[in-house]
């Protein structure tokens, strides 16, 4: 107590503040390290709603929302997984796996994939591709595109495609 300094009171308080929210920062910390990684949005949400600071706001609505999104997709996602599994398409389980959002047949993509990629199938519609392609053979290639039944080189098949329509077009009269 300083009788010479009249803002000792409310300099006190400002001290007891300050500390008063350290503290309140290093409670939500330890708490956003606990919930950081959940999968749980309702731990987010009562963060949200609980939070003194709010130190972690932007990361804990982010984190809230990709868990929403991916909760939404599961269903699509599914049902999309199990029409492209039954296709026996290599390229659609592909694709799948590369975009999809909460991934809960991640194993079984994986799996159909090094199946159909071990079957004869893939590997003789990839030669066939190959010669096809390597002659530049218009017909060899868009027959490969009317019967591939995995089609994993659709894309390289149509590129040639274009490339072999490219070089008809440039070798016709001027």
């Amino acid at each position: 107590s300083c009788p010479y300094c009249p803002s000792e009171a409310a300099l006190g308080d400002r001290l007891r503040a300050i500390g008063e929210r350290e503290l309140a920062l290093r409670l939500e910390t330890d708490v956003w390290d606990t919930i950081r990684g959940d999968t749980r949005p309702a731990r987010f949400t009562v963060y949200l709603e609980n939070c003194t600071l709010c130190a972690y706001r932007e990361e804990a609505e982010a984190r809230l929302a990709a868990l929403n999104a991916a909760e939404e997709a599961r269903a699509a996602e599914a049902e999309s997984f199990v029409s492209l599994a039954s296709a026996r398409d290599l390229t659609g389980p592909r694709d799948w796996l590369s975009s999809c959002p909460a991934c809960d047949s991640e194993e079984d993509a994986k799996a159909l994939i090094a199946e159909l990629e071990a079957d004869g199938r893939v590997r003789a519609e990839a030669e066939a591709l190959a010669t096809a392609v390597g002659r530049l053979d218009r017909i060899a290639i868009e027959g490969w595109l009317e019967s591939c039944e995995i089609c994993d080189g659709r894309d390289r098949a149509e590129e040639a495609l274009a490339l072999v329509a490219a070089q008809e077009n440039s070798a016709g009269p001027c």
